[in-house]
């Protein structure tokens, strides 16, 4: 027995005395040790979708809540604080699993102020009066929740407009 390596082979059948044409076959060997993972430190409600971990091309990682186990977590899964196990699927050989520890962030208070603010014609969002001096601006609730589109602080303000702050 011979070990494989990545490369081309080239095979014959030999049946009664008499050998076929040679072929060629392209064998690609994946490792089956387990993948280097760091210990991760997320923010609430993250998914396994959500985790980037870098990696060749043709590579996902399968996450499970033990080293035994045989089903893995959906990827909308939300992870909380813990030790996971992840494997490492390419070209269809899986890993051994490595344990991940993963830390989840609590949710940050939400900022205080007067919800409803008077405030002179030209105006913008940096002279909104709040008790947090770190307070990120947003023009939805949707991006509020999502962090995205944050408001430049020297956007001038609308009259009658809600706006939504995070710490």
């Amino acid at each position: 027995n011979q070990n494989l390596t990545t490369g081309t082979y080239y095979v014959e059948q030999y049946l009664t005395g008499c050998s076929s044409v040679r072929r060629a076959v392209a064998v690609r060997v994946s490792s089956k040790v387990a993948p280097i993972i760091n210990a991760m430190v997320l923010c609430y409600n993250t998914k396994i979708s959500d985790v980037i971990i870098p990696s060749a091309s043709e590579v996902i990682y399968k996450w499970y809540l033990s080293p035994n186990a045989t089903q893995a977590l959906p990827f909308d899964y939300v992870l909380n604080s813990g030790n996971y196990y992840v494997k490492r699927i390419q070209y269809g050989c899986e890993s051994n699993p490595t344990a991940v520890s993963v830390t989840v962030l609590p949710v940050p208070s939400a900022p205080t102020g007067l919800a409803i603010q008077s405030l002179e014609q030209g105006s913008t969002i940096a002279d909104i009066v709040m008790d947090q001096s770190n307070v990120v601006w947003y023009a939805t609730e949707q991006d509020a929740q999502d962090g995205v589109n944050p408001l430049d602080t020297d956007m001038p303000l609308f009259d009658q407009t809600t706006y939504y702050a995070v710490l």
